[in-house]
């Protein structure tokens, strides 16, 4: 049955718990339509740089938000498409963590620049952790060919990725 093969997929099993957060998530943001939600969703999934509003779960949470499908289309797809060459250096749940990791670090250095720039708008995406999840499976895998959404003819090998 496909339904079962899908679910014990590899790279299902790495990708699937991070899409469907990040989905789920998505999902909060389309509907936070009551007060009580849009406050949750301000809260705890965008990263606000103001001291007095600042949550430290929101460095990890905010890597899970997105409020356009646009957005969340393109960091997902991006995120499937090295989805197995990541694998070839580590297993699904160790995926996640790096993900996180990443997002959590991505959240930091946002808040970084926010303080050095004297900026008060808070940010969100998963951009940061997907970011540094290519750029981790491009340094594993120099060779291998990669490309931008926007420009499927033009390709590039992971060293130039790095490099540029």
């Amino acid at each position: 049955d496909n339904l079962e093969m899908l679910w014990h997929d590899r790279r299902m099993a790495s990708f699937g718990p991070i899409f469907m957060t990040n989905l789920a998530v998505f999902l909060g943001w389309r509907f936070a339509t009551t007060s009580a939600l849009n406050r949750v969703m301000h809260k705890y999934f965008l990263l606000n740089p103001v001291p007095s509003q600042f949550v430290p779960s929101s460095m990890l949470l905010s890597s899970f938000s997105h409020t356009g499908a646009i957005h969340f289309g393109f960091n997902m797809f991006a995120l499937w498409s090295f989805c197995d060459d990541f694998q070839a250096v580590v297993r699904p749940p160790h995926f996640q963590a790096v993900y996180c990791t990443a997002g959590a670090f991505s959240g930091f250095t946002s808040l970084l620049a926010s303080a050095a720039t004297r900026s008060r708008i808070p940010s969100l995406g998963a951009s940061g952790a997907v970011l540094f999840l290519a750029a981790w499976t491009a340094w594993n895998n120099p060779q291998t060919k990669y490309a931008f959404i926007f420009l499927p003819n033009v390709e590039f090998e992971g060293t130039s990725m790095i490099k540029g």
